[in-house]
C-alpha cells in the first residue's frame, strides 16, 4: 500500500490507547490511530511513526481515522482521549 494516500485499510484487531499515566508502546505498530475525544473542537495526538524515530504531534478533531503506521503514543504532547489503535 506504499504510495496510495486514499485508502485506509479495515482493522482486524484493536487496542485502547490511554496515554494519562505514562507513553504507550503500541505491539506491533498500528496501522492507523482512531481518535474519538478531544478537548475543544481539536486536539493534539503525539506520536512516533514507524521507522523515524521523531515525535510527531498531529491535531485533530474528534472521529478521526489517522491513517498513519505509529508504534507509540506520547503522554506530553496529547490532548486527545479516546485513542484506539487498530492493526490490520
Amino acid at each position: 500500500m506504499r504510495g496510495r494516500t486514499d485508502i485506509v485499510e479495515p482493522g482486524r484487531s484493536a487496542e485502547v490507547v490511554d496515554v494519562s499515566a505514562a507513553d504507550q508502546d503500541l505491539t506491533a505498530g498500528a496501522a492507523s490511530l482512531y481518535v474519538g475525544i478531544c478537548p475543544a473542537a481539536t486536539g493534539d495526538v503525539s506520536v512516533r511513526l514507524v521507522g523515524t524515530g521523531d515525535a510527531v504531534v498531529l491535531t485533530v478533531v474528534p472521529g478521526t481515522l489517522l491513517p498513519a503506521v505509529v508504534d507509540k503514543v506520547y503522554k506530553v504532547g496529547t490532548t486527545a482521549t479516546g485513542i484506539v489503535a487498530l492493526y490490520d
